[in-house]
């Protein structure tokens, strides 16, 4: 899962509320923090949070007790959203909002 050959991308709803930095990031912590650490599901859940207003990114999924806090020096805004999930279906991988997700 998540191998970072595969084609990525994001939905419009995640590039309408997020700047392409933070996109990047989502794909870095996989990439540099998460692969090889963790087994990886499918679906990754990311949380924004406010940390005294710098964002801080909690990684979680489900079926696992393990979660991990990314501190980022990027200022927190009111309108991110509160969940951003990441998907890889096996041929790519998405960054989407979870009202952009098939149930």
């Amino acid at each position: 899962m998540f191998d970072s050959r595969r084609g990525r991308f994001a939905t419009y709803g995640v590039i309408s509320h997020l700047p392409g930095e933070i996109i990047d990031t989502f794909w870095i912590i996989i990439d540099q923090n998460l692969q090889g650490v963790f087994n990886l599901a499918k679906v990754l859940n990311f949380n924004l949070i406010d940390n005294q207003g710098l964002l801080s990114i909690v990684y979680s999924q489900e079926e696992s007790i393990y979660s991990v806090t990314f501190d980022l020096n990027t200022p927190f805004r009111a309108n991110y959203p509160e969940l951003v999930l990441a998907y890889d279906d096996g041929n790519s991988q998405t960054i989407l909002l979870p009202t952009e997700a098939q149930t």
